[in-house]
């Protein structure tokens, strides 16, 4: 009933007497775990002992979706990953990390380890999250403030130069963009894009700090090859907005709202989907199709398109393509989906990629330990989700983890007992009882809504559904 009260309540009525109810409230079920998902959990799967990124307070090894300790009865907006790392971000603004902290990305002082979720400390609102290979960040008030840490190549913490090792006390304040504001952070293990809108002119551009060694960029032609850049810098801007952006350990990649996909850096195993070098590389999708979503692996890229179809190219040793083979792909070519289903939500790991359908379902493919499926495949597979649950949100780095929406199916019951041998049909009186439910039962969905049980006769009650806010009976 309340979204930030994680667990099973049951309203139970009661005809103790002839025409007379009893009512009581029954919450039996008050904590989410595996065997009681409730919507909003984060679960998490990795087929191997891992560093405590799932947040199941211990490192073994999972075969299905295992719930995280430390977030039960907490609002999550979202969840990212890292090598080692998994972050939450409330719907109130804080922070919970939890994994294996080599660089301080955990964001708790010197706390290097954790097996279940826990607050980072800061005063600070976020509003979002953004997950690196050795970093954290975090984007606070109205955007234009970023705070990061965990291990620094310069495109972490703009100032600090080459810091091997930082460990902080809690997500540092690094810098406010002027006349910009910050539409959203993607990093790798070297280098960092920002994309950031002009105040002025509405116009999307690309920022980059760090280490441009393979050329994501196009800023290494200007400097020494020993160094780095320390400080956001502008490398390219676009006449349609951004929608989607990404980068890596050898390439980097813009999705614009007109549809168009652009790749750059080192075409290693034909990441960029064409023949080509480091130069911006436009990639039409096959059959004039519009992307909308860009995801970068170490060695291969997922490109969604507007109609729910995937398309990839790279390396596919591990069969993270899902082309049904694996053979590396040189351009673009269509994953394999399941029958009658569609894209909503792509994410790839090393040599891994989820992703979420539109109907909710969770599928995988590529290497085994980071899909959680305990064998290689090389189409995508399902992943079986708890209860009746669709997932909501996801993201696979080293692991797999996921958010779990409203249930696929909402269901109700009323059990009524057989009148007592005493109730007699002549003493019988017809009763009723409604339920109001002032609140939405999903939120944003239904509501106000009245559920009515009519007792006509001894254990015969029959039901009627109303609401006021035009919801069916199905959706509520």
């Amino acid at each position: 009933y309340q979204r930030r009260v994680h667990g099973r309540a049951a309203f139970v009525a009661t005809q103790p007497t002839a025409g007379g109810l009893q009512c009581r409230f029954d919450n039996t079920k008050e904590a989410c775990d595996s065997g009681n998902p409730c919507p909003g959990a984060v679960y998490g799967l990795y087929a191997g002992a891992h560093a405590g990124q799932l947040g199941t307070g211990n490192t073994d090894a999972t075969t299905s979706l295992t719930a995280a300790v430390g977030l039960q009865g907490i609002d999550i907006r979202q969840i990212c990953t890292g090598d080692h790392v998994t972050v939450a971000l409330t719907t109130y603004g804080k922070v919970l990390t939890t994994g294996q902290s080599g660089y301080g990305q955990l964001a708790r002082g010197a706390a290097n380890r954790s097996l279940a979720f826990r607050v980072a400390p800061s005063g600070e609102s976020f509003q979002r999250v953004f997950c690196g290979n050795r970093h954290t960040l975090a984007s606070a008030g109205s955007d234009v403030v970023y705070y990061g840490s965990g291990g620094n190549r310069r495109q972490v913490m703009p100032g600090l130069g080459d810091v091997a090792r930082r460990l902080t006390e809690a997500p540092e304040p690094g810098w406010t963009f002027i006349f910009f504001s910050l539409k959203g952070i993607a990093c790798g293990p070297f280098m960092c894009w920002y994309v950031v809108t002009q105040w002025r002119t509405g116009t999307d551009v690309l920022l980059v700090a760090g280490d441009d060694r393979h050329h994501q960029a196009g800023i290494f032609h200007r400097l020494d090859p020993s160094e780095s850049v320390d400080m956001p810098e502008g490398v390219k801007s676009f006449r349609q907005p951004v929608v989607s952006f990404d980068v890596s350990v050898y390439h980097g990649s813009v999705v614009t709202a007109d549809g168009q996909v652009y790749l750059r850096g080192r075409n290693v195993d034909g990441v960029l989907c064409r023949p080509g070098r480091a130069t911006w590389n436009h990639v039409p999708l096959p059959d004039g199709k519009k992307a909308v979503q860009v995801a970068l692996g170490k060695f291969h890229t997922v490109v969604r398109a507007s109609d729910g179809t995937l398309y990839a190219c790279g390396r596919n040793r591990a069969g993270q393509l899902g082309t049904g083979d694996t053979q590396n792909a040189y351009a673009l070519t269509p994953m394999v989906l399941p029958a009658g289903l569609a894209a909503a939500e792509v994410s790839c790991g090393m040599a891994a990629t989820a992703v979420r359908m539109t109907d909710g379902s969770l599928y995988a493919t590529g290497y085994a330990r980071h899909t959680g499926l305990g064998r290689p495949t090389n189409v995508l597979t399902k992943i079986a989700t708890p209860g009746d649950f669709k997932v909501k949100a996801i993201s696979l780095s080293h692991a797999l983890m996921v958010q779990m929406g409203e249930e696929a199916v909402a269901s109700a019951s009323m059990a009524v007992r057989p009148a007592a041998a005493a109730h007699t049909a002549a003493k019988f009186q017809p009763a009723e009882l409604t339920v109001s439910v002032g609140s939405n039962l999903q939120s944003g969905q239904c509501g106000p809504l009245v559920l009515t049980a009519t007792v006509t006769e001894p254990g015969a009650p029959t039901c009627t559904f109303a609401d006021s806010a035009g919801c069916d009976a199905a959706t509520a």
